[in-house]
């Protein structure tokens, strides 16, 4: 983006202005707006002092440094200009909001997000970090770095920088998939500033969290930074569960040249938690049974869940002339999700008894892959030019052998289990397994074209050359009936149009396509109902998703709130869908709605995160069977809110807050049946003491109301419901030196 002359820019809006830029009507009627044709280009307002803050020594590079919750960049290079003048939905979430909310986890930051929702697992499809976006499964849509983090596991935040959720089909950034979006993870690299920070946590349920982030600067070339975490907890409101995770990462930067920098880190993760999926349905109030939220079906003595992560990544980014840039990044990792958990099904509603069922998993997930992106900056007649080329190459492999249990399945009444049943059974190496990998080579172009100051056109397309084979069997191999494979190239997509009617805001246009070939829910082996690759799928072409959205985006308050708006429209097309062992591309859906959000700060002292997500999402056609057209999505809530914020009432002491709400929620496996959650509001506190320039403490309460609500529920008629944290406190020492 040109910078703007600042002696012709408004540098601090009118409140009034701001007030009618929020409404989405002010990106759909730009008369409501300030454009040339209201206020005449040479115009010229009075001048404003802005006083810059220091920068913080580990700041956030893609940040507004005087707004540190207001991201103005994304990290994946192949987003080549600001977030205000990119057309399509990113929400960037920072290390600093993250740690204000008292999230600890993905899944902890995904669970507020709007237009996010949070899905189950079991023994078919993996559990962790299950989400939906705009209404679409995202599980196997999770980046670290702009690179793929295949398989479901459970993700932390200690060596986090900032979260990006893209969204609509991304098919030209991220690959196959990104039906509604995707997550990509930035993770902390080292800074030219020394800096030593530590925080320790303690609270109620036993709380404790240690985290250190440590950069040191060897020489101007070299450069290193620690991140590492101690974790251990009950969770609120739930007896017998626990959560353990220990990891660090380390990361190195050298620059073996002014304009060059090569970047190593690795990344290691362990947890050991006590897994809950929480409280079975009653089918005859549609509802979760009415027990006490602490009610726990699992079984002590059995039951268990580990987690673990190994991934190295090496970048190099770098300039091989003063147009043209180098970034190449590649990566091995191999994570693990094992379980043995305790799913309370089968209710009997004559004895009011209920299983306690094991679902077990021993799943290993390995990734290789290399991208390399050339960014090629070219002024021509047309006007400036960024182009990026590039290419995708991976494997994805993910093996399963999951655990045998005997007895399986424990009979407990529904209104007293015993979570210290005497269980004296056995768990034994699984015999038959599930082994799926995918081979993807890709190529793709991008242009973003400036034609002027006001107006930009940008353009994508991309090659997937998609390869995957699965099988689920005996362990040696026999089952040859139960083999597939699937070999398909696709083209996917995007086009763009922004206007900036003033130099901090935009309105735009865009449409972009992604596509979901046959299987590649990696997770889900050869079954069809999990999304794995079925025999009998070779024939099927890659199910089409295209995306078409209008929206705008601000910069208010001296550039440092970022607002926007969008209305979007979904539709997913050639649909694969079964009935038995018969298939049909026939089937199609949609999702459409519209989204607000809001990240930054209003004045010096007040800052506000947060937005509202309106979707409805439905089938609109199954030929296999018809009675689902247009019953809704399974998964969704209609409405979600999240508005968090806070405000330095002094130099030394602060007070935030966030409330958070989400209509009910219907299970199912991809229409909505009948059973379903209920709508819930969470609020949660926060404080800060500064005790000097070096040290300060925080209180975060979460679920302030002790609130109890549901995450979500099994997709089955008779389904389990994932309860969510009570209320919780703690006080963290945050040290800097």
């Amino acid at each position: 983006m040109r910078s703007p002359d600042p002696s012709a820019t408004p540098r601090r809006l009118p409140l009034a202005l701001a007030a009618a830029a929020l409404p989405l009507a002010g990106a759909f009627f730009p008369a409501a707006a300030q454009t040339p044709a209201s206020a005449p280009k040479n115009t010229v307002l009075p001048a404003v002092t802005v006083e810059d803050k220091a920068a913080k020594p580990d700041a956030n590079p893609n940040a507004n440094p005087n707004a540190p919750l207001a991201v103005e960049r994304s990290a994946n290079p192949k987003f080549v200009k600001p977030l205000l003048d990119t057309p399509k939905s990113v929400t960037a979430i920072t290390k600093e909001q993250i740690q204000e909310s008292g999230a600890t986890s993905l899944r902890d930051v995904m669970r507020q997000q709007p237009g996010v929702t949070l899905g189950t697992g079991e023994g078919g499809n993996a559990f962790g970090d299950r989400i939906f976006i705009r209404g679409f499964d995202a599980r196997n849509d999770v980046f670290i770095d702009g690179l793929r983090d295949p398989g479901v596991i459970s993700r932390e935040t200690f060596a986090v920088e900032q979260l990006e959720v893209v969204k609509g089909p991304s098919s030209t950034i991220g690959g196959r998939g990104t039906t509604g979006g995707s997550v990509d993870i930035v993770t902390k690299t080292p800074t030219d500033k020394n800096f030593i920070k530590g925080e320790g946590s303690v609270g109620t349920d036993n709380y404790r969290r240690l985290t250190a982030d440590v950069n040191q600067v060897i020489s101007d070339r070299f450069a290193v930074r620690f991140n590492g975490l101690i974790h251990d907890t009950d969770v609120a409101g739930r007896k017998e569960v626990f959560d353990k995770r220990y990891g660090g990462a380390v990361a190195a930067q050298i620059k073996p040249a002014d304009d060059w920098k090569i970047t190593l880190d690795y990344y290691h993760l362990n947890t050991d938690a006590m897994p809950d999926w929480g409280i079975p349905y009653d089918t005859r109030a549609n509802a979760p049974f009415n027990v006490p939220r602490d009610t726990f079906y699992g079984i002590v003595g059995r039951d268990y869940w580990k987690t673990q992560a190994d991934i190295g990544t090496v970048r190099v980014e770098g300039k091989l002339n003063s147009n043209l840039k180098l970034d190449v990044r590649t990566r091995y990792g191999v994570t693990g999700n094992d379980y043995v958990i305790s799913a309370p099904e089968g209710v009997n509603l004559a004895a009011l008894t209920v299983g306690s069922n094991a679902k077990t998993r021993e799943q290993t997930n390995k990734y290789g892959g290399l991208q390399a992106n050339l960014i090629y900056d070219l002024d021509s007649s047309f006007g400036q030019h960024t182009f990026v080329a590039g290419t995708e190459i991976s494997r994805e492999k993910v093996f399963n052998r999951a655990p045998g249990v005997t007895p399986r399945s424990i009979t407990q009444p529904i209104y007293n289990p015993n979570p210290n049943y005497p269980w004296t059974g056995q768990i034994t190496g699984g015999t038959s397994i599930s082994d799926t990998t995918v081979d993807t080579r890709a190529f793709y172009l991008s242009d973003t074209l400036e034609l002027s100051d006001q107006w930009q056109v940008s353009g994508g397309i991309r090659y997937d050359h998609y390869d995957i084979g699965a099988y689920s069997g005996p362990g040696d191999y026999s089952a040859t009936a139960n083999r597939a494979t699937y070999e398909k190239g696709f083209f996917n997509w995007n086009l763009g149009l922004v206007y900036k009617p003033v130099p901090y805001a935009s309105l735009y246009g865009a449409v972009s396509t992604s596509s979901n070939p046959p299987g590649e829910q990696i997770d889900g082996g050869t079954s069809a109902g999990y999304g794995g690759l079925a025999p009998g799928y070779a024939q099927y072409s890659p199910e089409r998703n295209t995306n078409f959205e209008i929206g705008t985006k601000w910069q208010l308050f001296d550039r440092r709130l970022n607002v926007n708006a969008a209305i979007f429209y979904t539709l997913k097309d050639e649909m694969l869908v079964n009935s038995g062992t018969r298939f049909s591309n026939g089937g199609s859906a949609r999702s459409a709605g519209f989204e607000i959000g809001v990240a930054g700060n209003i004045t010096d002292d007040w800052s506000v995160t947060g937005g509202y997500t309106y979707l409805d999402a439905k089938v609109t056609d199954n030929p296999l069977n018809p009675s689902v057209k247009n019953k809704k999505l399974a998964n969704i809530a209609k409405h979600s809110l999240l508005l968090q914020t806070k405000y330095q009432v002094t130099e030394a002491f602060s007070i935030g807050g966030s409330a958070n709400y989400r209509s009910e929620v219907n299970g199912g496996t991809f229409e909505a049946l009948s059973t379903k959650v209920p709508s819930y509001w969470r609020f949660d506190l926060m404080s800060e003491y500064k005790i000097n320039q070096n040290a300060s403490l925080r209180l975060n309460i979460l679920n302030l109301t002790d609130e109890t609500y549901y995450d979500t529920l099994y997709r089955s008629a008779s389904p389990f419901t994932y309860v969510a944290p009570g209320r919780s406190a703690m006080m963290s020492l945050a040290v800097t030196f």
